[in-house]
């Protein structure tokens, strides 16, 4: 006879002892039951085999092992290492020797048509600078080609969702638990302006794989470009912003270079009297000693707005913008001065805090 005890506390919430101990007598029990060692393994075995695949997955994710290649995986293979399908039938074969496998070559190409009815291309009137023959810079306006996904509010929530079937979601100390931070961000380089977005709730937020681009358009990163490109996304942004997803709420943070920054809320540019997005210092402020400065008054996104609805409702005269603290322009997104940074110095405390120190 073998003596049961009856679990008073279920096994996650026991000490590694506990544990040990419970794993030692169901040991002894399939030992007897199956009728030896070898017999008790091709048991273990079977029991497995009994469990759904969820439970398989979650059961070998545990034990720090991937039981299967997520969906798009062979895309992402030939993505990566630039072969051709014929190549990658060869890798897949090769993988199903040693028992990891990948989807087959006719999913992959039903995955990546998936990906492509997810995005959407477009020429747009986007402006660009240009010379005269005389050498004086002249405004044109052209056609020129915008990628975007079709969805925004799609494109964030399904990638938490791929996160979090893996589980990778996580969190940090300066992150409440019931939330989940989403950094947007833009660069402009090698002739495209590129639209990003990373979930922050991740072991490395900053890597290129958590790096999500969601428009990229072929012309300057002018204000105007700006706001043709992500016409149809700036509520999408301002939804995102507040929304719950499983019980959890997105906080969106900005981050890029002072000039990108700058376009995005609408200031004149750095050179201007009021040139911190954050504060209204002026330039004859800003160059005494941090002991000499007065008390600085913190810029918010609702004076933003304010000032530039009285700059439009005084002509909008480019030459008066100092009077109204340089907000020229609308701001695209309406996401919180104090959660917006500069590329390099992002972190969760509050931005306008770290710029101002002792004088606030």
């Amino acid at each position: 006879m073998t003596r049961t005890t009856k679990a008073r506390k279920p096994s996650q919430t026991c000490s590694k002892r506990t544990v040990i101990e419970r794993s030692r007598s169901l040991q002894l029990i399939r030992h007897q039951v199956s009728g030896g060692t070898e017999a008790a393994n091709y048991q273990i075995a079977s029991e497995v085999t009994r469990l759904d695949t969820a439970e398989q997955e979650t059961i070998l994710l545990s034990l720090g092992l991937r039981p299967n290649a997520p969906p798009g995986a062979g895309l992402l293979l030939k993505t990566d290492l630039n072969v051709t399908w014929s190549v990658l039938r060869k890798i897949r074969r090769w993988l199903k020797q040693w028992n990891c496998p990948i989807q087959s070559e006719k999913k992959d190409r039903q995955y990546a048509q998936r990906l492509m009815l997810e995005l959407k291309s477009q020429n747009l009137p986007f402006t660009f600078v240009v010379r005269g023959v005389d050498g004086v810079k002249l405004t044109e306006i052209r056609l020129a080609p915008c990628i975007s996904v079709s969805s925004l509010v799609d494109a964030v929530t399904n990638r938490l969702a791929s996160l979090e079937r893996v589980q990778k979601l996580m969190s940090y100390q300066e992150m409440p638990t019931n939330e989940i931070w989403v950094k947007f961000g833009g660069d402009h380089g090698g002739g495209s302006m590129k639209s990003t977005f990373q979930i922050l709730n991740v072991e490395k937020p900053n890597s290129v794989e958590n790096t999500i681009v969601w428009n990229l358009f072929l012309a300057p990163d002018r204000y105007k470009n700006l706001c043709t490109a992500m016409a149809t996304h700036t509520r999408e942004v301002d939804m995102l912003d507040g929304h719950t997803w499983n019980d959890r709420t997105l906080v969106l943070w900005l981050a890029g270079d002072f000039e990108y920054l700058l376009k995005v809320y609408g200031l004149s540019g750095a050179s201007g009297k009021y040139f911190c997005l954050w504060c209204l210092v002026t330039r004859e402020t800003a160059i005494l000693p941090p002991e000499e400065r007065p008390r600085i008054q913190e810029r918010t996104l609702e004076m933003v707005f304010d000032d530039h609805a009285k700059f439009c409702e005084a002509g909008s005269k480019l030459k008066d913008a100092k009077d109204f603290h340089n907000c020229v322009r609308k701001p695209i997104f309406k996401i919180p001065l104090f959660r917006v940074s500069v590329f390099g110095h992002f972190s969760g405390v509050n931005s306008f805090q770290g710029t101002q120190g002792s004088n606030m």
